[in-house]
């Protein structure tokens, strides 16, 4: 019977370490993807308008929505219009307080190219996915 109890005990700990393991691992990796098409289509037609439901509050509160919008009006006037975002790499972290997807992306203009690196974030308390960081630096050459 002790033996049983043990097995039994030692089962239970392992399912509810599973259940708990498979929130801790869910992605929602398709609607993170979706949520960057919708901001490189803002980008690329100028919609500055959407930034605020795709970008985390916090992070729009030390990056002005004028100045996102400055900064991609002047590498277009630069480089000439957006052909592209190619994507170079993703990557998907899971942790207890929420999810992080990264990607990096490739940007094409007519007359030059950038490197793009978005972070989002679904936050576990409130199941929100928001851009949280995004960094765009000019290949030089």
């Amino acid at each position: 019977m002790r033996t049983c109890s043990r097995w039994l005990c030692a089962l239970l700990l392992l399912l509810g370490a599973a259940g708990c393991n498979s929130e801790y691992t869910s992605s929602h990796q398709p609607q993170s993807d979706a949520l960057v098409a919708r901001l490189h289509d803002a980008i690329r037609h100028g919609a500055w308008e959407a930034l605020p439901r795709i970008y985390d509050p916090s992070y729009l509160e030390q990056n002005d929505r004028r100045e996102i919008a400055r900064r991609w009006e002047e590498l277009t006037r630069r480089f000439g219009p957006i052909r592209s975002f190619r994507l170079q790499a993703s990557q998907h972290d899971a942790r207890l307080q929420g999810e992080f997807y990264f990607y990096r992306y490739a940007v094409l203009f007519d007359h030059g190219s950038a490197e793009e690196t978005i972070t989002v974030y679904r936050s576990s308390r409130t199941g929100r996915l928001a851009v949280s960081g995004h960094r765009v630096e000019v290949n030089r050459g």
